[in-house]
């Protein structure tokens, strides 16, 4: 799994990282061609840590969070956030209680303190919005994305949790 995403961030261009203190240039589209999955290196990789970048995969535009907490050779489970109708169509509009704006802005959620979770935050596209919801299509898109980059990154087998902002919100409540 762990080779999968070392590939994909070593041909990543570096205009498609974003270092904690540029969070707005997070919620810009990624700019130059989709990134090839095989070339990620481990020094993409060990500079993304602790901040959410922004790639796209396959035609899918997300953002990954991968925790600074986790230790080498240790498996993390995964939290799939699917932001609302609202925040369709960019990053740009995602709004200022959403995680992936808070893990951009470097409020880490409390819970990547305590728990190595991966964070993968996939942008549904405008059409979204008009349509009322993840259309089937671009949610096969991102099981194949978490799948991919579940396999390439250190993820615990079958751990993959998938929420929206409305369960996030009630789960932090109890």
């Amino acid at each position: 799994m762990r080779l999968l995403l070392h590939a994909a961030l070593a041909s990543a261009k570096v205009e498609t990282l974003h270092p904690p203190g540029q969070a707005a240039a997070f919620f810009e589209a990624p700019a130059g061609p989709e990134p090839s999955v095989e070339k990620l290196s481990p020094s993409s990789l060990a500079k993304a840590r602790g901040s959410l970048v922004q790639l796209r995969h396959r035609g899918v535009v997300f953002g990954l969070f991968l925790p600074t907490a986790q230790r080498e050779g240790e498996a993390s489970p995964v939290l799939v956030f699917l932001h609302g109708r609202g925040e369709s169509g960019g990053f740009a509009v995602a709004n200022a209680q959403s995680l992936p704006w808070l893990l951009s802005r470097g409020h880490n959620a409390s819970f990547t303190a305590s728990f190595p979770f991966i964070v993968v935050a996939p942008q549904c596209p405008q059409e979204c919005a008009s349509e009322n919801g993840w259309r089937s299509d671009v949610l096969r898109g991102v099981a194949e994305l978490v799948h991919d980059w579940a396999r390439a990154y250190s993820c615990r087998e079958g751990s993959a949790v998938t929420c929206r902002k409305g369960q996030l919100a009630s789960a932090g409540r109890r």
